[in-house]
């Protein structure tokens, strides 16, 4: 619903993917440079929340988008988010906590015509949106 009123396209999810990040884990969870279309072109949207909070002066993770002017850094809280146009060139920051940190990324596609219980039928009110994300929900929350 959120996409639908930000971008006013209906959207459906079509997957998602869980990472176990960490030094130790970089090598399967870390990602060059990419776009979330690579496998799926029809992908529109991704969302990543992280789900680990972070420890008291952790340092945060991050994701680079190729050519935006510094690194996005995921909040402290578990369910920061992130959300991008999945066309966008970006890759994985390493890791500079040693902590492991559980995310989950969700693709999203242009909702087909015929209904479907995964589709954003119709934009939220304001008072969804407090109870969800807060007074002021930001594209990137």
């Amino acid at each position: 619903a959120w996409l639908a009123e930000t971008r006013g396209v209906c959207t459906e999810l079509f997957y998602a993917h869980v990472l176990r990040q960490s030094p130790r884990t970089l090598a399967s969870t870390g990602f060059g440079v990419h776009q979330d279309t690579e496998e799926f072109e029809f992908i529109e949207y991704t969302v990543v929340v992280k789900l680990t909070a972070d420890e008291q002066d952790e340092p945060p993770s991050a994701m680079r988008v190729v050519a935006a002017d510094s690194h996005f850094e995921y909040g402290a809280a578990a369910g920061s988010a992130g959300f991008f146009d999945a066309q966008l060139h970006h890759a994985s920051v390493p890791p500079r906590s040693e902590r492991e940190h559980l995310k989950v990324a969700y693709f999203f596609r242009r909702a087909p015509e015929e209904p479907s219980s995964r589709r954003s039928r119709r934009p939220p009110t304001a008072s969804s949106w407090r109870s969800t994300l807060g007074e002021n929900p930001p594209d990137v929350v």
